[in-house]
C-alpha cells in the first residue's frame, strides 16, 4: 500500500503543493483536505487519519486545532510549514498562554521565510528554512522594456496593509515613471501614473513591461511575487531582509532606490538581474523544493 500524506491548512497553497508533490512522487498518495472550510473534508480527515503516514499543515497552528490535536493523540508524524501571518498569531497565543505545548514540540517545523527562523526560535519553535513552492525550471529572462517602469502587487481586499500609501508616495515623487499595480482595481484617488490592473491571469506579460518590482507590506513572508520578479531578471526593492533584494524600509529609501535604478537604466548601464534569475532557478526548482519536502514528509 502506498504511504498516504494528508495535507491541510491554507487552501491556495495546499491544493497547489499537493498537485506538485503527487506529480513528483507517484509512489505515494498526497491528499489535500480543506479542513478549514469544508465539513465533508473534515469527515474525510477522520477516515484517513488512522492509516496516513503524516499530516502536513501549511500554516503554523499551535492553538486549538482539532485536526492537529487528533494527529498528536494518534502519534502521527506532523509537519508544520510557517508561511505568513501565522507568526503573529503564534506570538499572541504564547503571550496569552493558549498555545499547546505538544504542537510546539512534537511537529517538525518548517518555514518558507528565512527571516522567520529566529523569531520562531525565540518562541521556542525550532523551524528550519524550507521553500514551499517551486517555480519550475522553464522560466526565461525577459528583455527590459524601452522605458523604465515599476510593478507592485496589492490585493484589493487590504491595500493599506500591502503598502499602497508608500507606493503612492513614490509615484508622486516620480511622475514620469509608470507604476503598474496588479490585483488592485482602478481608483480615482490614485496618481495618474499608477496603472491599476486588477486581477492578472498572466503575470509574465506585466513583468515584461517593467524593470523593477516593489513590495512594501506591514508584515510578510517570502513572497512568490518577489521570486517571480527575480526569475524574470527584474530588480527588487523590498522592505524585508531578503539578500537578493535591495532593502527599502520606508518611502524615502524606496524612492532613492528607484531613482538610482532609473538613472542606471536611462544611461544604459543596468543589465538584466541574472544573479537573481540563477538563484531562483537553483533554489526553487521542482527538484530542489519537492525532493526536500518528500524526504521530510515520508
Amino acid at each position: 500500500m502506498k504511504p498516504v500524506v494528508i495535507i491541510t491548512g491554507l487552501p491556495f497553497f495546499g491544493k497547489k503543493i499537493c498537485q506538485e508533490l503527487q506529480k513528483f512522487d507517484k509512489d505515494s498518495n498526497y491528499i489535500f483536505l480543506n479542513t478549514y472550510y469544508k465539513r465533508a473534508d473534515q469527515l474525510k480527515y477522520l477516515c484517513y487519519i488512522g492509516f496516513c503516514r503524516s499530516v502536513y499543515s501549511i500554516n503554523g497552528a499551535i492553538g486549538g486545532s482539532f485536526v492537529l490535536w487528533l494527529a498528536v493523540m494518534l502519534r502521527k508524524k506532523i509537519v508544520m510549514h510557517w508561511v505568513g501571518s501565522d507568526l503573529i498569531e503564534a506570538r499572541q497565543r504564547i503571550s496569552q498562554q493558549t498555545a499547546k505545548k505538544e504542537l510546539i514540540h512534537r511537529p517538525i517545523h518548517l518555514t518558507d521565510t528565512p527571516w522567520y527562523v529566529e523569531p520562531l526560535r525565540k518562541l521556542g519553535i525550532k523551524a528550519q528554512y524550507s521553500p514551499l513552492l517551486s517555480l519550475g525550471n522553464e522560466r526565461k529572462l525577459l528583455p527590459f522594456p524601452d522605458h523604465f517602469a515599476v510593478l507592485a502587487y496589492i490585493p484589493k481586499s487590504n491595500p493599506d496593509f500591502y503598502g499602497l500609501n508608500t507606493i503612492t508616495e513614490a509615484a508622486v515623487a516620480m511622475p514620469d515613471t509608470d507604476f503598474f499595480i496588479a490585483g488592485l482595481n482602478h481608483s480615482e484617488s490614485l496618481p495618474s501614473n499608477i496603472k491599476a490592473l486588477g486581477w492578472v491571469n498572466n503575470m509574465e506579460t506585466v513583468f515584461a513591461k517593467t524593470v523593477v518590482a516593489i513590495r512594501m507590506p506591514l508584515h510578510d513572508g517570502l513572497s512568490v511575487f518577489i521570486l517571480e520578479a527575480l526569475v524574470y531578471g527584474r530588480y527588487v526593492l523590498y522592505n524585508q531582509p531578503f539578500p537578493l533584494a535591495i532593502q527599502a524600509s520606508d518611502s524615502h529609501e524606496l524612492i532613492n532606490g528607484l531613482n538610482k535604478l532609473k538613472s542606471e537604466f536611462d544611461n544604459g548601464s543596468l543589465s538584466l538581474n541574472t544573479t537573481g534569475h540563477e538563484y531562483v532557478l537553483s533554489n526553487f526548482s521542482k527538484e530542489a523544493v519537492l525532493l526536500k519536502l518528500q524526504s521530510i514528509l515520508l
